[in-house]
């Protein structure tokens, strides 16, 4: 049995290096880390050597999370809030670029259902799109365990609904499913602190705290 990390969205690796502090045997995953962003990849990329010198099975590609190898337009802004979703706050339809993509669920198929895999994903928005075509095409039922940041209340016209729909896919797919953010990432706690599952009663939490509700 194969154990792997799929880090969608991986910035400059804070993800990553969150993982191998706070998981024990973490040197038995692999750790694939998938950034879109040509500002940010040049430090990942760096990263990615100096966690392999560490003894780490980590490898990072210069490609969006998507639902083919076709390429999708992105808003590269060089930091955590670049988006292939149009509709996300801030994104400007003039600076969205073509760029190189990977069909996640052909990637994920790629392993057996017997191995334990774990999904990673703060995308700003482009979770709209992949959930669903991982949901359709089966490649949920290989997830073992989810961490989602989801962005529906910085989308223009997002409603609430879209979370729970979401939420309603990992649950029909068995995926263990927690909250990932970017302040997580700083922290030594155990990523499966139970006050990080994802919920209906834990979306409509933090839709009010965005005031969206």
């Amino acid at each position: 049995m194969k154990k792997i990390f799929i880090d969608c969205g991986a910035n400059i690796g804070q993800s990553a290096e969150a993982w191998i502090n706070n998981i024990d045997n973490n040197k038995e995953y692999e750790l694939h880390c998938f950034e879109a962003s040509k500002k940010v990849f040049p430090t990942l990329s760096q990263r990615t050597i100096n966690f392999v010198n560490d003894g780490n099975n980590m490898t990072s590609y210069n490609k969006a999370v998507w639902i083919n190898n076709d390429g999708v337009r992105f808003h590269d802004m060089g930091n955590e809030s670049s988006s292939t979703d149009i509709r996300k706050r801030g994104m400007v339809a003039d600076k969205m670029k073509l760029v190189k993509s990977i069909n996640l669920s052909e990637f994920i198929k790629n392993y057996s259902k017997d191995d334990m895999i774990v999904l990673k994903m703060d995308i700003e928005g482009g979770e709209y799109t992949i959930v669903p075509h991982l949901y359709e095409t089966g490649a949920l039922d290989y997830i073992d365990i989810g961490f989602f940041e989801f962005h529906a209340t910085k989308m223009e016209k997002a409603t609430i609904e879209a979370d729970y729909e979401i939420l309603r896919m990992l649950k029909e797919s068995n995926v263990d499913s927690y909250y990932w953010s970017a302040e997580y990432t700083k922290t030594n706690e155990s990523p499966y602190d139970e006050n990080r599952a994802i919920s209906k009663e834990a979306i409509l939490k933090e839709w009010k705290r965005k005031r969206r509700i």
